[in-house]
């Protein structure tokens, strides 16, 4: 029988078929299909978009883009969504070149041709050296020519062989500029304040020319043969054609103009110069002999061609600020032969971005009745990308800027306005008498009623959420924003590098509320910021208050500090704070103040106490201990804070510690961390009690970059006492260190030299069988050293970033989260990374519930709580306990942004979102029928056995 035959027979029976999918159905394990995105969301981001290429050459019109995260991506011009995306290496992405035949990416190291639109990889090339800025390359007809300090290099576009690679003679450049036409290579390499002009030709490099560069800084090259340099001397921007046939060349002033600081300047491939300052730009028609200004404009400009082949002008200027947050752009087209406006193109574009344009690519096109329209592609300061239309309408809108987060919390929600009048209801009301306090609890209860009434209605009506999307953010009805029966529903507050700081749902990763800051900078030493919640939500009738701490954006600058309500997102006061000091370190206090607000305390770089808000009251802070860490001469000093004043707060040394090397980690304990269980029970039962001291400072330290001598120490210290408790070394080891610190244990990983790989190490700290101090632990009066554990075991991957999870009362089991380079997160129990799991399992270890002991630590596919939803370059996982003690809200952050739900000990206190309650009901219903059908004959029998 044939296998046409077979298949035949067999579809000839349909009872046979439904009677085997039904024996396989329970089989089928796995996420259904309407559930990915049910519990968790992921949100992919591109960065920060240096270069943008409009390809329409199909019917689905994309627009390539690379950026400073070394992505290149296509997005939909239509909606925005990334259509393909590649993640490259960690190196420098320094254009993207549109050819006839594909793009190309340059890096440092390699040169790449995509397709526009799939996004295949048509062909890749190394280069031998590394490229060190934009202008080592060029286009030299149907040749890519590289230069490098030692060699230059021309590939072909079409196939990516590489045609020719010639010796440099140009050994020690500090900069190297390349021009091309078709059949010459131009490179002028700069070394010690001189300038030397070599040209490339039929396979050879010869000098040609020098002179002296000594006022000359910024230079540029682009299209073309020709050099730009801004002269400090004179503040003018000078240029030279590097094709002249002239023995002597030398540099010619542009125009009068002057600049107070360097222009950029982008050579254009028909000869013109387009010049950009900070706020304001100039188009220069360029020849041999002379510069011709040809239109001065405001805001940025570029010049593209139209259908017609034809080079124009377009400039994107501020027109006005709304009163309602919103900007007012104004979009004009100019000639470039004459400089006349083409009016045809003018237009005005209202947004809700408050950020100045930053760069501007148009793309034009014909409609279908020959009249001239265009869209344009703004990437504004604050990293949004918006692509707008001739009619003022902004298509879409990318929050690029969330591909760089520095900092984030959670924040619980405000109550509802039932649960907000109970607390009136039930607060203070001393002074009023019993009928005051009877009326005024009717008409409580009265207006609960009435709300609990309204709010049922619409959740039968319109659901329990109704969201209205809009061009940036979403609105959303009054009772989605209140807080859930488990705090579940959060706001995640985020400050990102570039100084905007969201307001996040937590259920969908939609942008709620967002804030430009454009004096936030994060700080040099750390970059990071640093966010406090102060107050939060729990404090009605009060609202939550956030601030943020950070470096202000110019050099030589202060501090900045910036307060708003997590919630809405307003700012609490007008402008932000800009000190005149730089802040050395912060912290918060542990006590708040009659407002329920913790004060911040902030000390400068000249040892002077400061506080935030300055009214704060500061008589629990003459107990606070801090301690600063210089990270490259690893040097640890502790200090003590004097005064209950902030006249008479003075700051003293406690201790001082050098640990020698470079600290390369970091971590304290999570204040926000609680430790329920003292100790683990032995098979003996006697209680091991855990080191819970809860000013323990892990400090990880490299000694060398050498392979072959280098070393990392692990330091256990007292934060308050600078008592050294622990010291480990792993000789010939290196970074990356990622490391965790909860409870008793410090989690970290890094590299062996030894044996080429990964390891995970962990270290627990235990006081023994008896207990110091059951109460309260003193760091300045305990002085046993306590007993550690210590183990290490191979890990096989790389990690990105290490975290734990945490919960409200910290009764549920740990996870350790791992971020690994592939993009999945994965999450491990504690029980598998702990020091005590034996090599022969006992009785009494299995009594314990410890595993046997294995070198290499299982990463199970099932443990990626990410599934399928790769997320990449995750810089820190940012753990938040929930309403559930089961429960553990997770959200990892960094390119991109994944959120979800876990549960360590999986969900005790909750039913599961599969629970039939219908079934339940009914069965319960139906028992209790059958109970009074029962009671009834019970009772009829019993009469009629009476009246026998």
């Amino acid at each position: 029988m044939n296998k046409q035959m077979w298949q035949q027979q067999y579809l000839n029976f349909p009872i046979l078929n439904l009677f085997i999918f039904f024996i396989l159905l329970p089989s089928i394990t796995g996420l259904y299909e309407d559930q990915v995105g049910k519990f968790d969301w992921r949100l992919q981001h591109v960065g920060n978009i240096q270069n943008a290429v409009f390809d329409v050459s199909q019917k689905s019109k994309h627009v390539v883009v690379s950026s400073k995260e070394n992505v290149v991506a296509a997005l939909s011009m239509s909606t925005g969504n990334i259509v393909w995306r590649h993640v490259l290496e960690d190196s420098t992405l320094f254009s993207l070149l549109e050819t006839p035949s594909g793009l190309i990416t340059i890096s440092s190291d390699k040169i790449r041709k995509w397709n526009p639109q799939g996004g295949f990889l048509q062909w890749e090339a190394t280069f031998g050296g590394t490229l060190s800025g934009r202008d080592t390359f060029a286009l030299s007809g149907t040749q890519l020519v590289v230069a490098s300090s030692d060699r230059v290099t021309a590939y072909s576009v079409k196939t990516g062989s590489e045609t020719y690679s010639l010796d440099a003679l140009w050994a020690g450049a500090d900069e190297l500029h390349v021009g091309a036409d078709d059949e010459t290579v131009y490179i002028a390499a700069v070394t010690k304040a001189r300038l030397t002009l070599y040209i490339v030709r039929d396979e050879i490099v010869k000098e040609k020319t020098s002179l002296s560069l000594s006022q000359h800084t910024s230079c540029s090259s682009g299209q073309g043969t020709w050099l730009s340099c801004y002269n400090s001397a004179t503040l003018h921007l000078e240029y030279l054609d590097m094709s002249q046939s002239v023995d002597r060349i030398q540099f010619t002033p542009l125009s009068d103009t002057t600049y107070a600081q360097p222009p950029t300047a982008d050579w254009l491939q028909d000869g013109g110069l387009l010049v950009h300052s900070p706020d304001a730009g100039s188009y220069y028609s360029i020849s041999s002999s002379q510069a011709t200004q040809i239109v001065s404009f405001k805001g940025v400009g570029v010049v593209t061609k139209d259908h017609n082949g034809v080079s124009i002008l377009i400039t994107l200027s501020l027109l006005s600020d709304t009163a309602d947050e919103k900007q007012v752009f104004e979009v004009k087209a100019y000639s470039t032969e004459d400089g006349k406006e083409l009016p045809t193109y003018s237009s005005t574009i209202h947004t809700s971005v408050l950020a100045a344009p930053a760069q501007i690519y148009p793309y034009l096109y014909s409609k279908s009745g020959g009249t001239e329209s265009y869209r344009l592609l703004i990437i504004f300061n604050d990293h949004t990308v918006a692509l707008a239309q001739q009619t003022g309408t902004i298509l879409w809108q990318r929050e690029e800027a969330l591909a760089s987060i520095s900092c984030m919390e959670m924040v619980d929600l405000p109550v509802s306005d039932v649960e907000a009048q109970m607390e009136e209801e039930f607060g203070s009301h001393s002074s009023n008498n019993v009928l005051t306090q009877f009326i005024g609890r009717i008409t409580a209860q009265v207006q609960q009623l009435t709300s609990f009434l309204i709010h049922s209605y619409h959740k039968y009506m319109v659901g329990l959420r109704v969201v209205i999307e809009t061009d940036d953010h979403f609105a959303m009805d009054e009772d989605y924003l209140t807080r859930d029966e488990f705090s579940l529903h959060k706001i995640i507050v985020a400050a990102s590098n570039v100084g905007k700081v969201y307001g996040l749902d937590s259920y969908t990763g939609k942008v709620i509320w967002s804030r430009y800051v454009r004096q936030l900078a994060p700080f040099l030493s750390s970059n990071k910021m640093i966010l406090y919640i102060q107050r939060s939500t729990a404090h009605y009738p009060h609202p939550p208050y956030a601030t943020i701490i950070g470096q202000q954006s110019c050099e030589g600058c202060g501090s900045i500090i910036y307060s708003f309500n997590p919630v809405t997102g307003a700012p609490y006061t007008t402008q932000p704070i800009l000190t005149d000091y730089s802040v050395e370190q912060v912290m918060m206090m542990p006590t708040a103040q009659h407002d329920f607000l913790k004060p911040i305390v902030l000390l400068d770089s000249s040892r002077q106490v400061r506080v935030y808000p300055d009214n704060s009251n500061l008589d629990s802070a003459q107990e606070m201990f801090l301690f600063s860490a210089q990270s490259s001469t690893g040097t640890i000093e502790g200090m003590r804070l004097s005064g209950n004043t902030l006249q008479n707060m003075k700051v003293e040394p406690t201790w001082k510690l050098m640990l020698g090397g470079s600290i390369v980690s970091l971590e304290t304990k999570q204040y926000r961390e609680h430790v329920h269980s003292q100790g683990k029970v032995q098979a003996n039962r006697d209680v091991l009690f855990k080191y819970v001291n809860p000013n323990l400072v892990a400090v990880i330290t490299e000694s060398e970059a050498n392979t072959e001598h280098s070393s990392l120490t692990v330091h256990l210290l007292d934060g308050v006492s600078g008592r050294l408790i622990f010291t480990c070394t792993h000789k010939r080891s290196s970074g990356p260190v990622h490391m965790v610190h909860s409870e008793n244990w410090v989690v970290y990983t890094y590299y062996n030299h030894k044996g080429r790989r990964i390891e995970i190490a962990v270290l627990e700290l235990y006081e023994g069988l008896t207990q110091v101090n059951a109460t309260a632990f003193s760091s300045l009066q305990t002085n046993t050293s306590p007993l550690v554990m210590r183990q290490a075991y191979i890990l096989g991957t790389t990690l990105t970033a290490l975290s734990t999870t945490l919960t409200e009362k910290g009764i549920s089991g740990k996870n350790i989260l791992m971020a690994r380079s592939v993009g999945g997160i994965v999450q491990v129990p504690k029980m598998f990374v702990d020091p005590r799991r034996p090599l022969e399992p006992s009785q009494a270890a299995k009594e314990e519930g410890l595993p046997p002991y294995m070198p290499e630590l299982p990463l199970s596919f099932d443990n990626t709580i990410n599934y399928n939803q790769s997320v990449y370059r995750i810089r820190d996982i940012h753990s938040e306990p929930s309403g559930l003690e089961s429960t553990s809200l997770i959200v990892a952050y960094g390119l991109d942004m994944f959120h979800t739900k876990v549960a360590p000990s999986s969900t005790y206190d909750r039913l599961k979102d599969d629970f039939d309650y219908i079934f339940i009901g009914g069965v319960t219903i139906g028992m209790i029928a059958i109970s009074f059908v029962s009671r009834y004959f019970a009772l009829r029998k019993l009469v009629t056995r009476a009246w026998k």
